[in-house]
């Protein structure tokens, strides 16, 4: 007779805790999503807040291009064993993502070193701890290659709020130097065939192992910018 009362209680008790248990998942959820909501708000307020000082330092505006008339205003282009890294700059482009505010007479290098010859005279370069990032930058643009950027990256290169923020270089790791090196390498390799048969090809499709795919060697002058007021002197 008491059987039954008991049964009917306990499986009244699993139930309760059943309900409690379930009830605690979806608090901690709804938590959860509250966390990656804000999370993801206060990034966003950051980006939008470095984006206002790159505004009120004039580093973000509709920048003109460099129209062929125009390039003697550059000045004369820098040798290639004058390249340094801090004749680049970063800033926050109008798309969001950084892109590279030149010293003139680099920039003006763009223009100027437009044979395969030449860039394989920069190639070394990129294994320099003080030279590899403007050799990349010029290399970037000499060559027109397709370019990707990102409000981290810029064509294969990290690019972070301490250099778009704060001015900093970008500093590579003996590895990520040699990374650059060989997919340049191989970019410039694959030149070679591009004689036999036409291509496209971007340094950052090409991995280091694996040969570089053909290449067409002609193509329009890469569009450059002048740069902001704040752009490196030299």
């Amino acid at each position: 007779m008491h059987g039954t009362p008991l049964a009917t209680g306990t499986a009244g008790g699993v139930l309760w805790r059943a309900g409690v248990m379930a009830l605690l998942c979806a608090a901690l959820s709804l938590v959860c999503l509250a966390l990656a909501g804000c999370a993801t708000s206060r990034e966003e307020k950051e980006k939008e807040a470095a984006r206002e000082q790159a505004e009120k330092q004039g580093n973000v505006a509709q920048i003109p291009i460099v129209l062929p008339q125009d390039v003697p205003k550059l000045g004369k282009p820098l040798e290639i064993s004058e390249f340094r890294n801090s004749q680049v700059r970063w800033i926050i482009g109008e798309a969001g993502g950084v892109q590279p505010n030149m010293a003139k007479r680099l920039r003006a290098a763009t223009f100027h070193y437009r044979s395969e010859s030449q860039w394989r005279k920069i190639l070394p370069l990129l294994r320099d701890e003080d030279k590899c990032v403007a050799a990349h930058v010029v290399l970037t643009l000499a060559t027109a290659s397709p370019l990707r950027s990102s409000a981290a990256d810029w064509n294969g290169l990290r690019v972070g709020p301490d250099q778009y923020k704060k001015g900093k270089p970008v500093n590579l790791e003996p590895e990520e130097r040699m990374a650059l090196y060989k997919r340049w390498r191989n970019f410039l390799d694959g030149l070679e065939i591009a004689r036999l048969r036409e291509g496209v090809v971007s340094p950052l499709n090409v991995e280091p192992t694996t040969p570089a795919s053909p290449a067409s060697r002609g193509g329009a002058a890469p569009k450059l910018d002048l740069g902001p007021p704040g752009a490196p002197k030299l």
